[in-house]
């Protein structure tokens, strides 16, 4: 079994597939054993204002998905503890969403769809946060849990089609779910705000 000190030094290394090695199997035991120092040091990182805090947060999202015992301590957790790998949104996509996912899925636990929903009641109100809303969508996707229809994850879905009428048509015929949102789209004044003269999005819908 890893114990804390080398899960912490894998931490502090940001080293998040280390983390994801170093989890996989445990038991429930060896979940509850770990889970108070791992909560311990994130709460120390949080009142820590150094920039080194900041960068061992991918690093503690993938031992938190890993060793949390359940979904309502996993979606704050995620929520506060950024996916992305560096300070500011890059147009790649962040590595930590598939491993975060895959740590989570290689536990056989029943409550990933009641996760997708506690996360996506977590996302930002007043910003588009894209690591979180596309772990949001795929574990939507994994589960077969109807979409959140969320302001916010609407919004994100918005912003991830960015209005383009091939990718939502694609969108729309790969899984009609997702066709509850078009009446949602005119209700949400962020959305509705986007419909100006030449937009792509009335012509998309």
């Amino acid at each position: 079994m890893t114990g804390w000190p080398e899960l912490r030094l894998l931490i502090e290394r940001r080293d998040t597939l280390g983390v994801a090695a170093a989890l996989f199997g445990l038991g429930n035991g060896q979940r509850k054993e770990l889970e108070k120092p791992l909560r311990d040091y994130e709460r120390q990182l949080r009142a820590d204002l150094e920039p080194s805090s900041w960068a061992r947060q991918p690093a503690l999202a993938v031992a938190g998905a890993g060793i949390l015992p359940n979904a309502t301590a996993i979606a704050p957790w995620l929520a506060r503890n950024r996916l992305a790998e560096h300070m500011w949104r890059q147009d790649r996509r962040s590595a930590t969403i598939t491993i975060v996912r895959d740590v989570l899925v290689a536990r056989n636990v029943p409550w990933l769809g009641d996760l997708a929903r506690r996360l996506a009641d977590r996302l930002p109100a007043g910003w588009w946060e894209p690591d979180l809303w596309t772990l949001v969508s795929e574990l939507v996707e994994l589960t077969g849990i109807d979409p959140p229809d969320s302001d916010a994850f609407v919004v994100g879905w918005v912003e991830h089609h960015g209005g383009d009428r091939v990718s939502v048509a694609r969108d729309l015929a790969r899984d009609p779910r997702y066709a509850a949102f078009i009446p949602r789209l005119f209700e949400i004044e962020r959305v509705t705000g986007s419909f100006w003269d030449g937009s792509l999005w009335p012509r998309a819908l």
